[in-house]
């Protein structure tokens, strides 16, 4: 680029430029060095400011950016100075003393330079904001691209930090409104299915980028969804399987371009509900004498370890008692045994109370407890045995009484 180094004018408080490569592994999601608004529109005559912003930096201690627009008629120059204006942000300036160093070319050229550093301190800044306010007087009435070129960002050792960087739109032309539209299908399901968001811009708008985001119902803070670019119908379509149970706040919005506004759909809410589960009970034996036990065996469909059976057991018509609580294994399966007190027809529940994404369940069997039978003697048989012992011991007397009198 010609003009003034920005490397120069910050070389009292910069090292050389050196490319850093992180030496761990960093799950954070890599900066971000954009333009907000993303499409900014002004009549001629007025002022439009862009905020040169930054998303997701860590440890930032000094940045530099480049800006261009064609034509460079766009925005007005005079004379006696120019019709743009640079003001630092309140990012940097969150880490301590800060200079800044701006530089702006005269026609032909339409692009300036800006950067800034921190002095006096040894950390830099993290998070999100805005690195600098540029300031434009619209000179006629056109459309440009407001391209970001040459940025870098320095972290407290110098060392350049890798990030992205996303351009910005400027247009004093007139622009037709749209509508963007929003639907999510079915309007409930169960955790682990998929919702579909679909919708469309009217008018026809291809490969715009479309943004969905979602929060809690009725809350405050939107959560990042997805994006989607318009096909040749202007239409998008999103899968979307959320991971928790609950009622979601979905909208779908777009930024416009250089002859169409931007539109935010209306906020549609879709349901997550528990899955259903069941939960078998088999009774082996179903009828048994008094003395002896019931086993009780089942599972959970689906399949959840390490949770909680209660079994229950009541007189047929009466009031649920508890009996035990088993824990499933490793399959989902349960066991336990019980000698019924009485001989009667007990009812046996097995239930558990699910969990945060499955719904309880219960399941109920029977088992009849009989008294062991008793063997009943003749008495037509015990009277003859009586009689035949009679008989018996009447014989012996007289025998005995016989040899006496010899």
């Amino acid at each position: 680029m010609t003009g003034i180094s920005l490397l120069c004018l910050l070389s009292a408080f910069l090292a050389p430029s050196i490319t850093h490569e992180p030496t761990l592994a960093n799950a954070l999601p890599e900066p971000k060095v954009y333009l907000t608004p993303p499409v900014a529109r002004a009549n001629v005559g007025a002022l439009v400011a862009v905020n040169v912003s930054i998303a997701d930096a860590t440890d930032v201690y000094a940045w530099e950016v480049a800006l261009k627009w064609d034509p460079y008629g766009v925005f007005n120059y005079t004379t006696t100075g120019f019709k743009i204006n640079i003001t630092e942000g309140g990012f940097l300036k969150a880490g301590g003393t800060t200079t800044l160093a701006k530089a702006i070319e005269g026609p032909p050229i339409g692009q300036l330079q800006v950067g800034c550093t921190l002095s006096l301190t040894e950390t830099g800044v993290s998070g999100s904001g805005t690195l600098a306010t540029i300031s434009f007087q619209v000179r006629e009435e056109n459309s440009t691209i407001l391209d970001l070129f040459d940025t870098k960002l320095y972290d407290s050792d110098l060392f350049e930090i890798p990030h992205t960087v996303e351009d910005g739109l400027f247009t004093s032309k007139p622009s037709v409104s749209s509508t963007l539209l929003l639907s999510v299908a079915p309007s409930s399901i169960e955790i682990n299915r998929n919702f579909t968001l679909s919708g469309s811009i009217n008018p026809v708008v291809v490969g715009a980028t479309v943004t969905l985001k979602y929060r809690v119902a009725g809350g405050a803070t939107w959560t990042p969804l997805a994006t989607r670019t318009t096909n040749q119908t202007s239409q998008y379509t999103y899968q979307w399987k959320p991971i928790s149970v609950g009622s979601y706040d979905v909208q779908a919005s777009w930024v416009g371009n250089l002859t169409t506004l931007g539109d935010d759909s209306d906020v549609v809410t879709a349901t997550v509900n528990k899955q259903g589960s069941t939960i078998t009970l088999i009774l082996t034996p179903s009828t048994v004498t008094i003395g002896s036990k019931v086993n009780m065996s089942g599972e959970i469909t689906p399949k959840h370890s390490g949770v909680t059976v209660n079994l229950e057991y009541r007189l047929v018509g009466g009031i649920f008692n508890t009996l035990s609580s088993v824990t499933t294994d490793p399959s989902g399966q349960y066991r336990y045994s019980w000698e019924p007190p009485q001989p009667v027809i007990y009812e046996i529940q097995a239930s558990w109370a699910g969990d945060d994404t499955t719904s309880g369940a219960s399941s109920i069997g029977s088992v009849h407890v009989t008294t062991p039978e008793t063997t009943g003697l003749d008495i037509t048989l015990i009277g003859a045995a009586i009689i035949i012992i009679v008989i018996v011991v009447v014989a012996f007397l007289l025998i005995r009484r016989s040899r006496g009198s010899k």
